[in-house]
């Protein structure tokens, strides 16, 4: 690759989704324990253990960022940021299929060191993964159609 890549920044497409449903999920947590329409300590517990999962699942997905620069690829999940370098890439797959009418695009980046990373429609906007489909084209990783 170049130093003349597009830079692009991929957020999931459900995020505000994912971020609504963990604010609802701890209110009603709170507003159950608060009431006391929990009494019995193992259902506390419970309700306790349920919103811990769901806020991780749910921050996860609102923090999950993925960018594309003339460096490599970089991934950012929570506090951790990991960059995977574009001299290390061994192969991109590229998959598309239509489903229910809409078209899917999922790219699928193989490094050296075995790790894999995906960027597919199923996550992000699908526009913005398939102008990336076409920017790996314009560099010659992926085949011409």
């Amino acid at each position: 690759m170049n130093a003349s890549v597009t830079s692009r920044r991929f957020r999931c497409a459900n995020r505000s989704l994912y971020f609504g449903m963990m604010l609802a999920v701890f209110a009603a947590m709170v507003y159950t324990l608060a009431t006391g329409r929990l009494p019995e300590l193992w259902q506390q517990l419970i309700a306790s253990i349920c919103t811990i999962i769901t806020l991780l699942w749910g921050s996860f997905y609102t923090t999950l960022c993925m960018e594309v620069n003339s460096e490599g690829i970089s991934r950012r999940i929570w506090f951790f940021h990991r960059l995977f370098f574009w001299s290390l890439l061994r192969n991109v797959e590229l998959s598309e299929f239509d489903l229910n009418g809409i078209r899917h695009c999922s790219l699928l980046f193989i490094f050296s060191d075995g790790t894999k990373i995906e960027i597919s429609s199923h996550l992000f906007p699908p526009d913005d993964v398939q102008e990336l489909r076409d920017d790996l084209r314009a560099y010659n990783l992926l085949p011409k159609e």
